[in-house]
């Protein structure tokens, strides 16, 4: 008889803790709910040594963000500053695209000490790699734009050295996701910016 008592007893001291828990969540505003990992902002690390990629395995950079190719002192870095949308033609650049829209990327680029990464950005940074995902969802290949003074790009990038930059680029609309693509798989597939 005595074991029923308590083991009565014991169920209604949990019922009552049970119950007084509930009461304390609903005075107050419930408890939110854990991010999940949709719902957490690319741009955000997931860990030290691995950064975020998007579905379609970008990195996703706002403009002035820096991104970049190596690490520590080898590394070259580079950063979008700024997409002008239809900038208009210099002399003796006359003839804009006969569809599409001009696009005058301004950036920033600083190399390390690694020759062969400074060498990589000659090939990285040039307009065959860029692209926009269109409105439709499709990405379409960006062409080289016709508008620009050779002088705004460098020819060749060295060793640690700080370069200012501008490449045109003609894509099919004025506005979108501008993508780098890169062959640096530890980049994932490249980066993305939304213009």
């Amino acid at each position: 008889m005595a074991s029923t008592r308590l083991a009565a007893a014991a169920v209604l001291t949990v019922a009552v803790a049970v119950s007084a828990c509930a009461k304390d969540t609903d005075a107050g505003d419930p408890p939110a709910p854990p991010p999940s990992a949709a719902s957490q902002s690319p741009q955000e690390p997931a860990g030290a040594d691995v950064p975020p990629h998007n579905e379609r395995g970008h990195l996703v950079k706002d403009l002035g963000a820096e991104a970049g190719i190596g690490r520590g002192e080898e590394a070259a870095t580079f950063v979008l500053d700024r997409v002008e949308v239809s900038p208009g033609c210099e002399e003796p650049y006359v003839d804009g695209p006969d569809s599409g829209t001009v696009l005058r990327l301004h950036l920033r680029v600083a190399t390390g000490s690694d020759p062969e990464i400074a060498r990589a950005l000659n090939g990285l940074l040039n307009p065959f790699n860029f692209a926009e995902l269109g409105s439709d969802g499709v990405t379409h290949p960006a062409e080289p734009g016709t508008c620009y003074s050779e002088t705004e790009r460098p020819r060749s990038f060295g060793t640690n050295q700080q370069y200012r930059m501008t490449l045109d680029v003609v894509v099919p609309e004025a506005s979108g996701t501008l993508i780098l693509a890169t062959s640096w798989l530890e980049y994932g597939n490249g980066w993305e910016w939304t213009y």
